[in-house]
């Protein structure tokens, strides 16, 4: 349990503590500290992993994003593991793909511990990258990618249980400030919602066509931040109603995240 009034949960922001108006809080191995409202979710094992992933994967079919999910490995890994691969302190998901020939090949990383929606965010965000590799359908500039990797990801939050609360995570996607993982959502949800989804996809589909005839080169490395709520200013979505492998080259890793941007100014890093 986490005693201190000044500590922060991880994901929502919230104070930890005994302070009031805190809640009571928990650190993990890794240093990661959640509040005791996300814990009560926190997915810690392979089976709610699991679980989490059948969920995502059937809402990425109901949105006809095929990529031949049962062969994607997806695996939980601690903090320090995840700063290991991919050199960023912020970073709770990324995506790996190989191209071996014309097959493509993926796995994805999610941080452990992390409440349900937003390990489904973050597995639904990595699937839009998957889909992307898969497809080799490409963006100009390459960081757009990251708009249609979240458009996904808020797709597939509108179908997940109020009490999860998935508002909260829709709520910070659409108020992030980075230009990359903010600002290309919002650009690439206003072209996705003036063409419909289906249409939007199918245009994207034609590009990978032709975009399949280019060599493929890395994603810039980044990371999502996500922010507190803030006012709808964007018609965006509402929850309501709505492994290794020889000869492989090509290595392209994608990022996204859900580390909330808490209130106070300085935050302890992993």
């Amino acid at each position: 349990m986490v005693s201190a009034a000044t500590a922060h949960c991880r994901f929502c922001g919230h104070p930890v503590g005994n302070c009031i108006g805190a809640l009571p809080g928990y650190r993990y191995g890794d240093g990661t500290i959640t509040c005791s409202s996300c814990h009560v979710t926190a997915v810690k094992t392979d089976p709610p992993l699991a679980e989490a992933w059948r969920f995502v994967v059937g809402s990425c079919q109901g949105l006809g994003l095929d990529a031949r999910w049962g062969d994607i490995r997806v695996r939980l890994r601690n903090a320090p593991d995840l700063v290991s691969m991919a050199g960023q302190h912020t970073v709770v998901g990324l995506t790996r793909s190989w191209w071996c020939g014309p097959t493509v090949e993926s796995d994805i990383t999610v941080l452990y511990g992390m409440p349900w929606s937003h390990v489904v965010l973050t597995l639904a965000h990595e699937a839009g990258h998957v889909w992307c590799h898969k497809h080799r359908v490409t963006f100009a500039p390459e960081e757009a990618e990251e708009g249609f990797a979240n458009v996904v990801a808020c797709l597939v939050l509108t179908q997940v249980a109020r009490r999860f609360r998935p508002q909260d995570c829709l709520d910070a996607l659409f108020a992030n400030p980075d230009p990359v993982y903010g600002g290309w959502l919002r650009s690439e949800w206003q072209r996705m919602t003036s063409l419909t989804w289906r249409v939007y996809l199918e245009e994207l589909r034609k590009d990978g066509v032709k975009g399949a005839l280019f060599r493929c080169t890395p994603n810039a490395l980044g990371y999502l931040q996500l922010v507190p709520p803030q006012p709808h200013v964007y018609n965006k979505p509402s929850t309501i109603g709505f492994s290794g492998t020889k000869n492989c080259s090509r290595i392209l890793i994608s990022f996204g995240a859900t580390v909330p941007h808490v209130s106070h100014k300085t935050k302890k890093r992993d």
